[in-house]
């Protein structure tokens, strides 16, 4: 009987150190499976916060969008509510601006056109 016992013994001890290693190979997993949940929760955070800032970002630029529309429409009616500005006559100070030659291509005396074309 007292072998029995002995054996009996044995073998629980045997299934309690399986049983601890097994435990420990689990707690271990479990400790590394938390460990990667946080870096995906703190991952998802960074982007959740990145995507608020892009957000903010886009809506602000689309304010800005939408003021510089509403300018160019209030900008384009005012232009076309102003009258047609009227031909300058001869002589005026206008006429002489258009007529006024290029500085770099002064008048040649002997009839060549700097434009390219020949005075013949």
């Amino acid at each position: 009987m007292m072998a029995a016992a002995k054996k009996a013994r044995q073998a629980v001890n045997q299934q309690v150190a399986r049983l601890g290693a097994e435990g420990r190979k689990l707690a271990s997993e479990l400790r590394n499976a938390a460990a990667k949940v946080k870096r995906h929760e703190s991952a998802w955070r960074t982007s959740q916060s990145r995507l608020k800032q892009l957000n903010a970002e886009l809506k602000r630029r689309n304010q800005e969008l939408a003021r510089k529309d509403a300018e160019i429409a209030r900008l384009s009616e005012e232009l076309a509510r102003r009258p047609a500005p009227e031909p300058a006559a001869p002589g005026t100070a206008a006429a002489a601006e258009t007529e006024r030659q290029n500085p770099l291509f002064p008048s040649e005396p002997s009839g060549w056109n700097p434009s390219g074309g020949s005075a013949d």
